[in-house]
């Protein structure tokens, strides 16, 4: 669900590894930004996150930022490396 402009960004407290560097809410003020949750064990998510780095180095200029989420759905999906390959 998107948030409206100007909305208080989610705190991103919590995440336990940052894979492509961090970010934080400051770093993404002003920005429009998609903020992708996904899991290494859902075929569409991994299907889907070429798609969505695409969308990112092609509106790069604009200013978008991909914020990619991985969410751990069962103990399959806690493997680092893996997350790492995809992301």
């Amino acid at each position: 669900m998107p948030l409206p402009i100007g909305s208080q960004m989610p705190s991103l407290d919590g995440c336990t590894e940052w894979v492509n560097g961090t970010l934080t809410p400051s770093e993404l003020r002003g920005h429009p930004a998609i903020v992708y949750f996904w899991a290494i064990s859902c075929p569409i998510c991994k299907m889907n996150m070429p798609h969505l780095q695409e969308l990112t180095r092609l509106f790069s200029g604009c200013g978008l930022m991909l914020v990619s989420i991985h969410m751990p759905r069962g103990e399959e999906d806690q493997d680092v490396t893996q997350v790492k390959m995809v992301a």
